[in-house]
């Protein structure tokens, strides 16, 4: 390759590696994590989500929409959708800063069956979108 050759691709490649987003890569799910307190629940209880950025920067974020969803054989079904109308939500990209955590919480319907749920963030960053699975168990009334 010729000297000019090698300068034009070093013009193009290292702007691009410099604004390359430091969520990039294979570990970036373990980075920026979005887990429930709990393991199990019962209708009627209370998720508390948190979202912790263990990235090395800021990542946008929104958790005002969520979606429960139930585990059916292989894939997801919708169970409910927050806020329920007439709530909406404001859609603005919030920052949350390297080392920082935000949280926020859902109430397992009264009505929900027992199973396996997640909670997906549609505005959360795309690594961090869903929750861990967890169990929704009935409690036997006495």
């Amino acid at each position: 390759m010729t000297r000019m050759t090698l300068s034009v691709l070093a013009l193009i490649v290292l702007p691009a590696l410099a604004c390359s987003s430091p969520m990039q890569g294979r570990d970036a799910s373990a980075r920026v994590t979005l887990t429930t307190d709990r393991a199990t629940y019962s209708p009627g209880e209370t998720v508390n989500i948190t979202l912790k950025n263990g990235a090395d920067g800021a990542v946008g974020y929104n958790l005002c929409t969520r979606i429960l969803e139930r585990r059916a054989s292989v894939s997801w079904e919708q169970v409910q959708r927050f806020p329920e109308a007439p709530n909406v939500c404001t859609m603005n990209l919030l920052n949350l800063s390297a080392g920082e955590s935000a949280r926020v919480e859902a109430i397992i319907p009264a009505s929900a069956t027992a199973g396996r749920y997640r909670l997906t963030f549609p505005g959360s960053p795309p690594e961090a979108r869903t929750t861990n699975e967890f169990a929704v168990e009935l409690v036997e009334q006495l």
